[in-house]
């Protein structure tokens, strides 16, 4: 018989099957599934679980971390009504976040920091109790996340387009890359922004050309990361002061921490540096359901 695991997000989703032996046979990706905000997260869900094909029959437990879980009780119904009216074996749900730290610990005690889409920590403490700081969402939060970033360098090329601020080589690049009409270049861009099928991953997407800006050393795109980096840390401050105990371990995930920019303003944020995880999301849904093989 097969595991399965999957590591669901904001943007994207990644799916993994394997042996008994530990060995993995079937690798699959998709885009986001998160139901709060992304209208089309059954047909992604549809898309991932249909690339597993004939592997599908002999899964017997499945894994998964899903963005959003635990948060709202009524989508946490509809979307797990909908795994189990599609999928023929058991299921293990969790948080995403909390799935990333378990797997970076090893079920162990630290404070895993999260920056993709949006942004969350989580902590386990030495007894045990696990807690959360974050995760509210971009219509209040995600601070220190790949959105946050996207939306603060969108918000600033808004204020050079209409001359609130002047024109800089952060915005002549951001007009550049993301093709606005030269005609005009504040309806291309509203056009840019509210024609997207999902804005959230679209704007959070913007954070890569701006790590390749600040990379070039632009100082406006260094001061975006840099903000989004002391945002995110102080989610550790947060939960370290809840756990009661200073210096926790902590570590990452997510693609915002491909920065070194925005990694070293948040390691600066915390205080000391992060240990790497000794799993990765996926990785650590497969180990979870090894273990629950038998049990659950």
């Amino acid at each position: 018989m097969l595991i399965l695991g999957l590591d669901g997000g904001g943007s994207n989703v990644r799916l993994a099957i394997a042996t008994e032996a530990g060995d993995v046979i079937h690798r699959s990706a998709a885009g986001g599934v998160n139901p709060m905000d992304n209208p089309t997260w059954r047909e992604n869900f549809q898309e991932i679980i249909a690339s597993a094909g004939a592997f599908l029959k002999d899964v017997e437990l499945g894994v998964m971390g899903l963005p959003g879980w635990g948060e709202v009780p009524s989508l946490d119904k509809e979307v797990a009504d909908w795994l189990e009216q599609n999928l023929p074996f058991r299921l293990y749900l969790l948080n995403d976040v909390e799935l990333a730290q378990r797997a970076a610990f090893d079920d162990g005690p630290g404070i895993l920091l999260l920056s993709g889409t949006g942004s969350m920590a989580m902590a386990r403490s030495h007894d045990g109790v696990m807690l959360r700081a974050g995760g509210f969402g971009d219509l209040i939060g995600d601070e220190g996340s790949a959105y946050d970033i996207g939306r603060r360098g969108l918000a600033r090329l808004s204020h050079e387009l209409d001359g609130r601020q002047p024109a800089t080589p952060f915005g002549n690049q951001l007009t550049a890359r993301l093709k606005l009409a030269e005609q005009d270049y504040s309806q291309s861009f509203m056009d840019w922004i509210y024609r997207k099928t999902h804005a959230r991953s679209a704007i959070a997407s913007i954070s890569a050309i701006i790590n390749e800006l600040a990379d070039a050393a632009d100082p406006l795109a260094i001061e975006i990361l840099t903000t989004a980096g002391k945002e995110l840390g102080a989610h550790y401050s947060a939960l370290s002061s809840r756990i009661g105990r200073s210096g926790l371990e902590w570590s990452h995930a997510g693609s915002t921490f491909k920065s070194a920019i925005f990694r070293k303003a948040v390691e600066h944020s915390v205080g000391h540096p992060p240990i790497p995880p000794k799993r990765d999301a996926l990785g650590g849904a497969l180990r979870i359901a090894e273990r629950l093989r038998s049990t659950f």
